[in-house]
């Protein structure tokens, strides 16, 4: 507890709060759950900053928004939480781009869609005022429907039936990424 209230403290500090930081930038990122990822930074503090931009998970576009705080040093520790949505795109599609054979298209698979909350802690390196590296970590959750599944099922066992349904995952999750501030 002593560690996060002197890290405030020294985020809180004059030098810290002066003007003289970059205040827009560009991220580009890639992990789970989001995929890849670009957005546009603000940074109306030097130790807070908002992010907004697109995504991909290779099979939809998405889109995702988030703040993080840091302590602007060359090796900063990292707090950040962000929002965001993928929209609908075919599994079936990305399973084939990986060279899976032996799979047959899943009508389930073939409208997917989530929605996610990242909370992720981590470091990042780098100069603080030009580009910064940053590996995080955390937890996610995941929320989604179903869509085919009854499809998919028959598909399998014309006796087999089921309805719709909705599913919430939280697990682990991780992202790296490049910050380049310009101005």
């Amino acid at each position: 507890m002593r560690g996060a209230i002197v890290a405030l403290f020294l985020a809180l500090s004059p030098a810290a709060m002066a003007a003289d930081h970059t205040i827009v930038g560009l991220q580009l990122d890639a992990g789970a759950p989001d995929g890849l990822g670009a957005s546009l930074i603000l940074r109306p503090l030097s130790f807070l900053r908002f992010q907004a931009g697109a995504t991909t998970d290779l099979v939809a576009p998405g889109v995702h928004v988030g703040l993080a705080l840091s302590v602007p040093w060359y090796i900063s520790p990292v707090i950040s939480a962000e929002v965001g949505h993928q929209f609908a795109g075919d599994v079936n599609k990305l399973l084939v781009m990986a060279g899976v054979t032996g799979v047959q298209s899943q009508a389930v698979l073939e409208r997917v869609d989530y929605d996610y909350g990242n909370l992720h802690a981590g470091l990042e390196f780098g100069a603080p005022n030009r580009f910064m590296i940053t590996v995080h970590a955390g937890y996610s959750i995941v929320r989604t429907e179903t869509n085919g599944l009854s499809m998919t099922l028959a598909a399998q066992d014309p006796s087999l039936s089921a309805k719709e349904g909705r599913l919430q995952v939280i697990a682990p999750s991780a992202k790296v990424g490049l910050l380049i501030y310009l101005f």
